[in-house]
């Protein structure tokens, strides 16, 4: 996947999150975009981020499309499961924040899986 490619993706997926959503990318075999954002949502913790969501896109779930076409699937699943994510988390100050990884394995009828590891990255 070339970074024109991605850099598209990511304009479509940016509006579906908060304006403070970090999304970072992962190129190789597979597209990894990682994205997290602040909660504001416990004044004792102002710096508390969300879960992590971990978006897998393997190679082969975009082989004969265009970008616009993915692009629009793509988005699509990302609203999708949006609308049934949780960010908030109940991890210690210190603790490792849960990490939620989609991965969507086409972008034929919108087959993913979906899992949460209860560690991760530092909130």
């Amino acid at each position: 996947m070339t970074r024109t490619f991605v850099g598209e993706w990511i304009k479509l997926l940016r509006p579906l999150f908060p304006r403070s959503a970090r999304i970072e990318v992962d190129t190789g075999n597979d597209l990894v975009l990682r994205i997290d954002w602040k909660l504001r949502s416990d004044p004792n913790r102002p710096n508390k981020r969300s879960r992590l969501i971990r978006v897998v896109i393997p190679q082969k779930a975009v082989d004969g499309y265009d970008v616009k076409t993915a692009g629009s699937r793509l988005k699509q699943i990302v609203q999708d499961k949006l609308s049934l994510f949780n960010p908030d988390h109940d991890t210690r100050r210190c603790g490792r924040r849960p990490i939620e990884e989609w991965v969507v394995s086409t972008l034929d009828g919108y087959q993913t899986m979906s899992r949460t590891q209860d560690f991760g990255e530092r909130s």
